[in-house]
């Protein structure tokens, strides 16, 4: 692998921890006396700080290094948590990140905000130093201890500390990639040390090689223990403090070439950890802080996952959908020849490649709910630019998604989020005057729904006035002075471009620019995208996404010469619609099936195609969300596994389709949008109703 490739690997692995980072920081924000998650962020940032230096990116590096410094701070508790600390790491967050786009050919971040923001976190982490006890540089300000009893006097942070450290890597260190040379370099660049290796056949019988080191620096117990932070989950490490100088030269001498090496930790005849106060002699009573992580030998996190970049698997899926075209031609081709032979080796080729499909594409399918944690900070920081009080709550964070439909979704709901909070959520004053609680609330959900996604924007505002929007459509011209409309249709009209019921144009939104682009971005991730509300109570927002891209189940059907394909997972069953079911209802396209009426599309005529239709037709009644719609057609051919191909420029717009395949026999058929259809029965239903 070339060094850029490596570089490349840093850069994506960045950027993951970042995301964590940020997560982790709000978290801490809600419990700052969490002390997991201070070394939950210190740790992710510490990696990065390590891993820049390691491929040359040194802006990166010691920018982090002093962000490292301040969250150590907090880690020793010097430094409490609070609103102002969490503010300057999330800047701090997001310099890295412009760092590593400039890093990648992007724009150069302005180093004087760097400096800045170094400044101002160097004045926070020595908030509760006073001016004559403030150390005179920042590698001092490390060496601070805080383990020592109240009633003691501070310890010298120029005073040598005196650590025994034992360290044995375990099997998976080294097929990582670990090197004890560099760890014990690293020590010996913190003060004096003696190093004594200890081999397979030594008399303590330890497996593998193990180290001993006793360690005198300025440095305090948490930077030494850092020098092992990348080993500590393959190792065991002890990490013992000595009390004494006596300790110290007493175990010199006895770790001296030739010297008889004193019992190992690992021993069953290790003394019992005591507390550090005990009078007792150190190397007897010690109180070790020991790191113990010993995987079973044959779960090695090595080989656990794998990197692999996203075309490669683009290329994978490619291939598998070319795959499943030839196989639908070798069935056709085995059926035309009626030869029994084939029979059994066509469905065997048919059965793995649909197990080959389903397992290509649960590869690309990732959780919804990395997407959502990036929505935390955007919440925080918007509400707190606008004056309000939001809480954020999300359910199904668990639901996967394909992961290109993931990356398409982020920007319409950034757009859904930013108008929830400043148009829907009000004020605390204007909250409490309607008897609303203080904080506002927005709500996100994913759950799935047969081959689909739901996805739910939900806040408890002052919800959507219908008469702002119905004017704001007339003056726009989107609709006439005498158009009758619903009021759910009166809604869907904020979906147009330049209709926005906003009193003000702020930084956030109000220009009308926007849901129309939410709606098409949905759209052309062959989604939909509804909107309900309620005054006083809130607005929702309903998205309707595919779980994935590629390829389906569907079941294909005829109607005239055009084949078409319905998604498998939407369809309920299949009913006969004679000449007599139409005229009972006088020409309104409903159906009763089982006591229910359901609005039903002819394909034929949606479609404007020629010839008449068959005397006895053939319904397809699909399942969307809470409604039925039935799809009249001339004939059910039966299941298809459905390659998904775009419609091609031409007909990229055209309504009620949302792609195209290739059948067996080399024809195209037409992937149905039945959302869209579904809004097309709506639409005829109520014009029926006008009519009569």
């Amino acid at each position: 692998m070339a060094d850029n490739d490596f570089v490349a690997v840093f850069q994506e692995e960045a950027r993951e921890l970042l995301e964590e980072l940020e997560g982790s920081l709000l978290e801490l924000e809600n419990s700052p006396e969490d002390i997991k998650l201070v070394g939950r962020v210190f740790r992710s940032m510490h990696t990065i700080k390590g891993s820049a230096a390691m491929f040359g990116l040194d802006r990166i590096a010691d920018f982090t290094h002093h962000v490292e410094t301040a969250l150590d701070r907090v880690r020793d508790g010097a430094v409490p948590v609070c609103r102002e600390l969490i503010n300057l790491i999330l800047q701090s967050r997001d310099f890295i990140t412009a760092l590593l786009d400039a890093a990648s050919g992007g724009d150069e971040p302005d180093p004087l905000r760097g400096e800045a923001i170094i400044h101002e976190l160097a004045a926070v982490s020595s908030g509760r130093t006073t001016p004559a006890a403030a150390p005179a540089t920042e590698t001092a300000r490390l060496q601070e201890s805080v383990s020592a009893p109240a009633a003691a006097p501070a310890p010298d942070p120029a005073a040598n500390r005196h650590y025994l450290i034992d360290f044995q890597p375990q099997a998976a260190f080294f097929e990582g990639g670990g090197d004890p040379r560099q760890l014990l370099e690293d020590l010996q660049a913190m003060g004096q040390s003696t190093v004594l290796i200890r081999g397979a056949a030594d008399p303590a019988g330890l497996p593998g090689p193990a180290w001993k080191i006793l360690l005198s620096t300025v440095h305090d117990h948490n930077a030494v223990r850092d020098v092992f932070i990348f080993a500590e989950s393959s190792s065991t490490l002890t990490i013992t403090p000595l009390a004494t100088d006596k300790d110290h030269r007493q175990l010199a001498a006895e770790l001296a070439p030739g010297a008889d090496l004193p019992p190992s930790p690992a021993q069953p005849s290790r003394p019992a950890p005591q507390a550090a106060a005990s009078p007792a002699p150190a190397v007897e009573t010690p109180t070790p802080a020991v790191r113990k992580n010993s995987p079973e030998p044959q779960v090695l996190k090595g080989v656990e996952s794998i990197r692999v970049a996203a075309d490669k698997l683009d290329t994978l899926i490619n291939l598998v959908g070319e795959l499943v075209v030839t196989q639908a031609r070798l069935t056709d081709v085995a059926s035309a020849l009626h030869q029994a032979s084939l029979l059994e080796p066509v469905e065997q080729i048919e059965h793995l490649t649909a197990e080959l499909r389903d397992l290509v594409l649960n590869i690309r399918m990732l959780p919804i709910g990395s997407t959502f944690t990036r929505f935390k900070r955007l919440v925080r920081d918007l509400s707190a630019e606008l004056g309000k009080e939001v809480e954020m709550k999300t359910v199904g964070e668990e639901t996967e998604l394909d992961k290109t439909v993931i990356e398409q979704l982020n920007d319409p709901l950034i757009h859904l989020i930013r108008n929830s909070i400043d148009h829907g959520i009000e004020s605390p004053e204007e909250r409490l005057a309607t008897g609303k609680p203080r904080s506002g609330t927005l709500f996100l959900s994913a759950v799935h729904n047969g081959a689909n996604v739901v996805i739910t924007v939900l806040d408890d505002g002052k919800g959507l006035d219908a008469d702002s929007i119905r004017r704001k459509a007339l003056q726009k011209g989107i609709i006439s002075d005498d158009a009758v409309l619903s009021e759910q249709e009166i809604f869907s009209l904020i979906f147009a471009a330049g209709v926005s019921t906003a009193r003000r144009i702020s930084s956030v939104s109000g220009r009308g620019v926007g849901m129309d682009v939410v709606k098409n971005a949905i759209e052309k991730l062959r989604g939909s995208v509804q909107v309900n509300s309620e005054k006083n109570r809130g607005t929702t927002v309903t998205i309707t996404l595919p779980l994935t891209m590629a390829i389906i189940d569907g079941l294909l059907v005829r109607a005239g010469d055009t084949h078409f394909v319905l998604p498998l997972a939407e369809v309920e069953e299949c009913v006969e619609l004679t000449a007599a079911e139409i005229a009972r209802y006088h020409g309104r396209r409903v159906f009763a099936v089982r006591g229910h009426l359901i609005p039903y599309v002819r394909l034929r005529d949606f479609f404007v195609m020629p010839g008449s239709r068959p005397d006895r037709e053939q319904m397809v009644i699909v399942s969307l969300r809470e409604e039925q719609l039935g799809l009249v057609l001339d004939e059910v051919v039966g299941g298809h596994q459905t390659v998904i191909k775009s419609l091609g420029w031409t007909y990229r717009n055209a309504e009620g389709l949302s792609g195209s395949t290739i059948l067996g026999n080399g024809e195209v058929a037409l992937i149905i949008d039945t959302q869209a259809l579904a809004r097309a029965a709506r639409i005829e239903e109520s014009a029926d109703v006008r009519r009569q």
